[in-house]
């Protein structure tokens, strides 16, 4: 599996992700939860998973630094601002809230294990990976951050 690290971006794992957990979800209806406010819920996550995202995004375009998940290597400033203070990874962490919210808005049961994969599958195909390239550009600093900022949240 280790050919697959930083080769598929990770908006194609999510996009994958929510499609498997759709599929199961119309195929498994008796597996499905509704409530109240369920919607409203979905939409309020779904608007703090984007904003997450976005902010996120907004930080590494004014540093002027690249975006592109499948190339970690060409890291041109370290960034520990803004949320990455309190996550070393807040678009991952964006895209899980949003995938969170896919889940509640289904209605769901089974979306939390897919969300529990896509996590896994980030963690080693991408975030590992893109910790090595980062450590190797940027040394104690880096080393530094890790110990200070956890993964996730």
């Amino acid at each position: 599996m280790s050919w697959l690290k930083t080769r598929i971006p990770p908006p194609v794992w999510l996009l994958a992700s929510g499609f498997l957990i759709w599929l199961v979800a119309r195929q498994l209806p008796g597996l499905t939860l509704h409530f109240e406010g369920q919607t409203l819920l979905s939409v309020l996550l779904g608007a703090v998973g984007i904003a997450v995202e976005l902010t996120s995004v907004g930080v590494f375009l004014n540093r002027k630094t690249t975006v592109n998940p499948l190339s970690p290597n060409k890291a041109k400033v370290f960034i520990n601002q803004g949320l990455y203070r309190y996550s070393r990874n807040p678009m991952y962490l964006g895209m899980s809230l949003l995938l969170f919210a896919w889940i509640i808005f289904l209605g769901a049961v089974l979306g939390p294990i897919f969300l529990a994969g896509f996590m896994f599958v980030l963690t080693e195909l991408q975030i590992k990976p893109e910790e090595k390239a980062l450590e190797a550009r940027f040394g104690e600093a880096y080393r530094t951050y890790r110990k200070k900022v956890r993964r996730w949240i």
